[in-house]
């Protein structure tokens, strides 16, 4: 059986079926709700708590979620995370106001924290041996095909039909993606030993380097995220979903290409460059305004993020087996901290900074996490 065969088996290819559409409905929201909320009249203030709310709800029980699964099966977790998505996108159809936005903005968190620590420690656990960091960036190209398809849909229903529609169709995926978690829920599941479980402590020491790193590239996602696409609009691009299709659309080639290397070559030769590909994409985004430059920024953004995510994640795996689950909570806590301070941090900046300072203050932001990568965590990883 090729290597290939190995890694794409019954369990993996439902569980990448469930993560992409749970994904869909995530990039779905990604360039419209910021249009969403700003419709309603919000403040930019207002509309990064709201955007950050659910990252940091999620960090709030990545841990928690991390250390449960080395007792309680990892589809139970993803099968409640679906049903979240489902409900809280039915409850978007309603118009909420703004107190019930932001509880609702939370429990899309919790659903994160739910599917997504789950899933990905299902598929560490399901992994062939010596293919680890090939099955996680397999596994992880599923959101970033959701992510070249699903904000220009998004952005093209919102402008044909309504956002009561767009709602509608994320309800209608999430509920998908609940459907495809039930086939999984017979997996036998086996819980971690008491010897094995380690310090009762909900982080993971041993993840924590790593997951400084993932911290200051998901404040750049984050930042971008939440306020590029009022930027793009101001300065006369028609779709900003274009710009995220085009750096989910790098990512997947560089991670159909490059995958393999993840298991063959050194890691830290990797994350360096990757590194390198954030400050420069920002530091165009910085220097130009015109909507060609803004996807060549894009590109370059995605061919850093191909990889950085996948070796920094199999890396983490691999020094704390068996115990994945603290370890996957540390390092999407991290994640979720990032993505959720991001917007937060940028919308109480951006008043003060306009749009090309923001993006130079997350450059710096890039090389400060290319420095600390450098000098403190590069020779802790193979």
């Amino acid at each position: 059986m090729s290597g290939f065969a190995t890694i794409v088996h019954k369990k993996f290819v439902i569980t990448f079926l469930a993560q992409i559409t749970v994904s869909f409905v995530y990039c779905l929201l990604v360039p419209t709700l910021p249009l969403y909320f700003s419709r309603r009249g919000y403040s930019e203030m207002e509309i990064g708590v709201l955007i950050g709310s659910l990252g940091l709800s999620s960090l709030m029980l990545r841990p928690f979620v991390g250390r449960f699964l080395q007792k309680t099966s990892e589809v139970r977790f993803m099968m409640v995370g679906t049903f979240l998505f489902t409900l809280t996108s039915i409850l978007l159809i309603w118009e909420p106001p703004l107190g019930f936005l932001l509880g609702v903005r939370v429990f899309q968190g919790v659903a994160c924290a739910f599917f997504y620590t789950a899933a990905v420690t299902f598929v560490a656990h399901h992994s062939p041996e010596g293919r680890l960091g090939q099955s996680i960036s397999y596994y992880y190209l599923g959101f970033h095909i959701a992510l070249v398809l699903a904000p220009s849909l998004g952005i093209s229903i919102i402008n044909a039909l309504d956002f009561r529609w767009l709602f509608a169709f994320c309800a209608l995926l999430s509920f998908l993606s609940l459907l495809l978690t039930l086939v999984l829920r017979k997996t036998p599941f086996d819980p971690a030993s008491e010897g094995q479980r380690g310090e009762d402590a909900f982080l993971s020491r041993q993840a924590i380097p790593a997951a400084i790193v993932v911290f200051f590239a998901s404040m750049t996602y984050g930042g971008i995220g939440a306020f590029f696409p009022l930027f793009a609009i101001e300065k006369g691009m028609s779709n900003p979903g274009h710009f995220f299709s085009t750096f989910a659309a790098t990512v997947i080639v560089g991670r159909s290409i490059g995958s393999r290397m993840l298991d063959l070559y050194s890691r830290r030769a990797v994350i360096g460059p990757c590194l390198g590909a954030y400050v420069a994409a920002l530091g165009l985004l910085f220097s130009f305004e015109n909507p060609t430059m803004f996807l060549v920024s894009a590109a370059i953004w995605g061919l850093g993020h191909a990889l950085l995510f996948p070796a920094l994640i199999a890396h983490t795996l691999e020094t704390t087996a068996p115990l994945r689950g603290p370890a996957m909570g540390t390092i999407l806590a991290f994640d979720d901290l990032g993505i959720g301070l991001g917007p937060v941090v940028m919308g109480l900046l951006l008043p003060w900074t306009g749009f090309h300072k923001m993006f130079l203050l997350l450059a710096l932001l890039g090389i400060f996490n290319l420095v600390y990568f450098r000098f403190l965590v590069r020779k802790k990883i193979l």
